[in-house]
């Protein structure tokens, strides 16, 4: 039986050599194996050892199978996301596939997987698959599937995603999900459900506007760009970099070189004038 320390020293070990994964392992422990899973989650950076360290990843996978340990949803799911950090989606998808109970966790995982390595049209059917299998997805998962959704041109997906969470108060009156929803709508070009949905936020932060200006920005509307950076101040929001550099552009497009001007002098007091993003915009406008 390992104690938590030796058991911290074994797994970095381990890693570093696969082949001492199963010599070291006489007697299986579900709390050894609970720990080994968690670790290998939590360091898949990747795995922050000198050497590429998938092969203890495929290691550690056949060992857990052949002792019954991949039953155990803790361990399947901290598989998954290093599968996934190497881009290997079909030993990801092997390991979601033979669980014999799968929670949301393992779900999101799988989604995750996709998404960060550019499966956008897997992800989003195994997001109806989740959906239909009765899991609540999280917000940042909703909002990672939306974005895949304007990206492939999925509006029909997105508007029921939208359906979805209007019915589900967690998710409506949540400012997180309702500025995915705004930036999903601008990439559509539906500028009036934008509008719409940005307009029935209770509470909003300098991510929801700056999600307006950019969308009003790249629809060429700058007046009601300029109106919405107008209304975020009267609101006392402050804007942050990301907000400074996308009206500059509509500064520069509208004429408005006064608020460019005011922007130049507020950037500079908060230090955003040292990025070079900025410093391109600015002198765009100028």
């Amino acid at each position: 039986m390992l104690t938590p320390k030796s058991r911290t020293s074994w797994l970095k070990g381990s890693m570093t050599k696969p082949s001492t994964f199963s010599k070291t392992m006489s007697t299986p422990s579900f709390q050894t194996m609970k720990a080994a899973s968690l670790y290998c989650r939590r360091s898949s950076k990747p795995l922050q050892v000198p050497k590429p360290t998938i092969p203890w990843a495929f290691s550690f996978h056949c060992y857990a199978f052949k002792n019954g340990f991949d039953s155990e949803s803790t361990v399947s799911n901290s598989l998954i996301p290093v599968y996934a950090k190497f881009s290997d989606t079909k030993s990801a998808y092997k390991m979601f596939d033979t669980m014999p109970q799968r929670d949301t966790i393992s779900w999101n995982s799988m989604i995750n997987c996709y998404m960060q390595n550019g499966f956008l049209l897997e992800s989003m059917k195994m997001f109806k698959d989740m959906y239909i299998c009765g899991f609540e997805p999280k917000p940042e998962l909703i909002a990672s599937v939306l974005s895949a959704c304007s990206q492939t041109e999925n509006f029909r997906l997105g508007r029921l995603i939208h359906a979805i969470v209007t019915v589900d108060e967690r998710f409506d009156k949540s400012v997180f999900m309702s500025t995915a929803l705004v930036d999903f709508y601008w990439r559509c070009h539906d500028q009036e459900t934008a509008f719409r949905v940005f307009d029935r936020m209770e509470v909003r932060n300098e991510v929801s506007w700056t999600a307006m200006i950019t969308g009003c920005v790249a629809d060429h509307d700058y007046a009601k760009a300029l109106d919405c950076f107008r209304a975020m101040q009267v609101e006392k929001v402050k804007p942050n970099r990301v907000t400074v550099i996308s009206i500059l552009p509509a500064c520069a497009e509208y004429g408005s070189v006064n608020c460019g001007t005011e922007i130049h002098g507020y950037a500079f007091r908060h230090e955003f004038d040292r990025d070079f993003r900025f410093c391109s915009a600015l002198i765009h406008m100028y």
